[in-house]
């Protein structure tokens, strides 16, 4: 496979880019040879950085999932939640 590139589409002002590697570098370039990741990007920079660190084996997606399930460590126990109330009406 390919290292992961942008592609542009669009006319004048109005583009969007998207990132993307041939599977297989020597047949033709055809959207049957591509694997796209990230969707779609309304710039070429962040499109660029994107496919930055998929070159360097970086995994945006999973640095994105990481990031909103970060709980904050307050250094303070957990304790668990008994629901008691069978019926569900709280205290």
């Amino acid at each position: 496979m390919s290292k992961w590139r942008v592609s542009s589409n669009g006319w004048g002002e109005d583009k969007t880019y998207q990132v993307y590697r041939r599977i297989d570098v020597n047949a033709t370039d055809h959207s049957g040879n591509r694997e796209n990741r990230g969707g779609v990007f309304d710039s070429k920079a962040e499109a660029q950085a994107y496919a930055d660190k998929l070159n360097a084996g970086i995994d945006p997606e999973a640095e994105e999932e990481a990031e909103t399930e970060t709980i904050e460590d307050t250094g303070a126990p957990l304790e668990p939640y008994i629901d008691d109330d069978e019926e569900g009406d709280e205290p």
